[in-house]
């Protein structure tokens, strides 16, 4: 039995036994390789803009309507993937090797920066996988997951620098933090926070032992501020070329369970089932009770040295909006990094039996919650080639427009999954992000295509098409721009289980097919 096997019964030097380890992690996580179609939310437009930056025959029709520019924007990190000409062989295929080194990067990130912080190994960050599946890679935000492992990485430089003088420590990390905020610019802006907050806790220190030095502090503070200024800078100008108009900023109370849960839920918490939340919720559970039985017995200690850096960390955390700037979501992004910089400043005092028992207790976990995302996966896979296929008697050059019936875990699942229809067919979709991305609207498309786009409901397509759109409360700029021009959309598809009745339809709209989660529609003259 997994439970009576211990880990210094193996005879294996240390180094051989964490090696092991990170490859029972890595076939364990390999049970998702084989999904062509995982469902990770956005990341069927993520491969539609990757198909069509590789020219390789796949997505080819998508450039009648938008144009690939690699342009130096702080959100590039899979597109520097694929930039290489290997990766275009099949965008699948490195998508699903992408999948595996993220679940094992950010791993080994938090295992890199214990490292840096202790300066001994420890099997403790294999805790981390509890993590691999948080709502920012579920949600298929595939720039930040990729690039932030990279923070941590930088910041383990940083810590492990600490003894040189501070232009050594600046030509160093300076010249791979402006790398990494071409990344991803919030993955970036993690890595600033840290070293911040590094830096701050030494000042800190300094006063509590009655060593401050003004000038050493003022020293840290301007190293930080020199490490954040190319990209500041670089920022900057792009505002300047392309301002954004209305901007918003959100903070939600409910924001903040969602951030806490973020580290295990997939998805929108209050759109799952409890089937869906058994497992993943038990793992917190499980994560937040050893936490504090460790620190209740004392077996389990931070750095003293990392104190304050994790709890400025999980305050910036904590207090982050729902959406910044415009940017949905911003505050399920760094929990679960802010988590791995936890598990990473803590370290055990305890037997060798009782690591054992802690890391496959871990193992065991992560093998239970892999094999559950493995049915979704596949699920999901089912549903989108069944999607596939009932597109496939559309006519060539066939305009759709993407809406909803329900809000579901499944229409939110499925959202942008029509993005793949493209990648086969001369079809035109409005859905495809853009303008943050490489991916740009040409010009005579860009008046419909909006730079990212949620499918609204089906009930406000047609009260606009009635005229009564101002009876719901819709951002205009959102909404109006592709409704504006809905002469073009001959068909609409519609997300949702529910069955549509033909004769709420307004005249001339007839159901042309269905399955089991969506309809496509054939619109007439309104």
């Amino acid at each position: 039995m997994l439970s009576g096997i211990h880990f210094h019964s193996l005879h294996l030097s240390k180094p051989a036994l964490h090696f092991l380890v990170f490859a029972v992690i890595a076939l364990v996580g390999f049970q998702l390789f084989p999904v062509m179609y995982p469902p990770l939310v956005d990341l069927p437009n993520h491969l539609a803009r990757h198909a069509i930056g590789c020219d390789g025959g796949l997505g080819q029709d998508y450039l009648k309507y938008y144009s690939y520019d690699l342009r130096p924007i702080p959100n590039l990190a899979a597109d520097l993937v694929y930039s290489a000409g290997i990766a275009c062989k099949d965008i699948f295929l490195t998508n699903r090797l992408l999948i595996q080194f993220t679940i094992l990067n950010l791993v080994f990130s938090v295992y890199v920066l214990h490292f840096a912080i202790w300066r001994k190994t420890s099997l403790w960050p294999v805790a981390a996988t509890l993590l691999v599946y948080n709502t920012p890679f579920t949600y298929g935000f595939e720039n930040f997951s990729l690039a932030a492992p990279f923070g941590l990485y930088l910041f383990a430089i940083w810590i492990t620098l600490s003894g040189k003088p501070a232009v050594v420590r600046l030509a160093i990390v300076a010249p791979l933090a402006f790398a990494l905020y071409f990344l991803h610019i919030i993955a970036f802006g993690f890595f600033i926070l840290l070293v911040a907050a590094w830096e701050l806790g030494l000042g800190f220190d300094d006063l509590k032992s009655r060593r401050f030095r003004l000038k050493t502090f003022l020293t840290r503070g301007l190293g930080t501020l020199l490490l954040a200024l190319p990209a500041a800078l670089h920022f900057s100008q792009l505002n300047q070329d392309a301002p954004r108009q209305g901007v918003q900023t959100v903070f939600s109370l409910f924001g903040r369970i969602e951030a806490l849960v973020s580290l295990v839920i997939p998805r929108q918490l209050l759109l799952l089932n409890p089937n869906q939340l058994l497992l993943p919720l038990t793992i917190l559970l499980f994560f937040i009770l050893v936490v504090f039985i460790g620190f209740q017995t004392g077996k389990l200690r931070i750095r003293d040295n990392m104190k304050s850096v994790v709890w400025l960390v999980f305050l910036v955390a904590l207090l982050m909006p729902a959406t910044m700037s415009d940017i949905a979501f911003v505050q399920i992004r760094y929990p679960y990094l802010v988590a791995g910089v936890f598990i990473a400043a803590t370290r055990w005092e305890i037997t060798q039996k009782q690591q054992a028992a802690l890391v496959l207790s871990i193992l065991v976990l992560f093998a239970l919650r892999t094999g559950s995302m493995k049915n979704e996966w596949i699920r999901h896979d089912a549903q989108v080639r069944e999607l596939l296929a009932a597109t496939e008697s559309l006519p060539a050059g066939a305009s759709l427009f993407p809406l909803v019936s329900e809000r579901t875990d499944l229409v939110i699942r499925q959202s942008h999954s029509i993005s793949y229809i493209g990648l086969n067919k001369d079809i035109f979709l409005i859905s495809l992000f853009n303008g943050t991305s490489p991916l740009v609207a040409r010009p005579e498309t860009a008046v419909m295509i909006p730079q990212q786009f949620f499918p609204p409901y089906l009930a406000y397509y047609f009260a606009y098409m009635k005229g009564e759109f101002d009876r719901f409360p819709l951002k205009a700029e959102a909404f109006q721009k592709p409704y504006d021009s809905t002469n073009s959309f001959r068909y609409l598809l519609v997300l949702g289980e529910k069955p549509i009745d033909p004769a709420a339809l307004p005249e001339g709209t007839k159901i042309l097919t269905s399955g089991s989660f969506f309809t496509i529609l054939e619109t007439g003259a309104f």
